[in-house]
């Protein structure tokens, strides 16, 4: 496609979608992070990005980047200073922190199947994963802790995806929600490989190791609300405090059990 199209040309007559297109250009952003920035309703952030296509195309989970096309088109018509041109598309599409990576890498399959696996292989030796905690009961099973801490933490986030009237769907849910589990599984596993070997931590040590793994969960399901939901970060970060606290509630629970 010619990159002095008339109707590519037109495309940016409005300052709006002029000042959108230098700004993915220049990173690619979520839809969210589109609307909040230019301060419009959500039914005009897509029109304006409707409009820009071809050159600007949506990569996953609602990331917009600048296509090949736009690429071009910015840079023949100068919409840019020259030292401020971009290196190879191909390291620019989908560039964004860890986190991202951690939602959209083709692994998280296999990330999954290995938290589901040491969850159970814990629960053999009475150690659960309460969702971004770790706990150990005399008198509820650990398998059943971790059942009800997955179908609790996995309703509330599906409640979090659908209340605001855009649904991503039960398997986006489950998905955040065992993530989230990763710290303390990774956790839950060094202490029971240091418990096989006859090392048994004092109180003081387990503790420090449970606030670090509760933490690391919270940060996980934010990334992951904010992320594959694209809900603001005030609402992410109250969303998984949220979550943190349906942890700690079932912590307090094990404890009057086990008293």
């Amino acid at each position: 496609m010619d990159v002095q199209d008339p109707i590519l040309l037109d495309k940016i007559k409005n300052p709006v979608r002029k000042e959108m297109l230098l700004i993915i250009y220049h990173q690619p952003k979520r839809y969210q992070e589109l609307a909040d920035q230019f301060n419009l309703k959500p039914g005009s952030i897509y029109h304006h990005l409707k409009l820009l296509e071809p050159l600007v195309e949506k990569k996953s989970h609602g990331l917009y980047a600048i296509s090949e096309i736009g690429r071009r088109f910015v840079e023949s018509n100068n919409l840019i200073k020259q030292e401020d041109k971009l290196p190879e598309i191909s390291e620019l599409a989908e560039k964004e922190d860890i986190l991202f990576l951690l939602w959209t890498h083709n692994g998280s399959k296999w990330l999954l199947f290995f938290i589901f696996f040491i969850t159970f292989w814990l629960s053999i030796y009475d150690v659960s994963i309460a969702g971004s905690a770790i706990y150990a009961s005399r008198t509820i099973p650990a398998l059943v802790i971790d059942i009800v801490a997955l179908l609790s933490g996995w309703g509330l986030i599906y409640y979090i995806s659908t209340i605001f009237s855009k649904s991503e769907g039960l398997k986006l849910s489950i998905v955040v929600r065992a993530i989230s589990m990763l710290p303390a599984t990774i956790m839950g596993l060094g202490l029971l490989l240091l418990y096989l070997q006859g090392i048994v931590l004092g109180q003081t040590v387990n503790t420090i190791i449970f606030v670090i793994s509760f933490l690391f969960g919270i940060t996980v399901t934010f990334s992951g609300i904010y992320y594959l939901f694209e809900r603001p970060k005030k609402l992410a970060i109250i969303s998984s405090g949220i979550l943190g606290m349906v942890d700690l509630l079932l912590g307090i629970v094990i404890l009057v059990a086990d008293a």
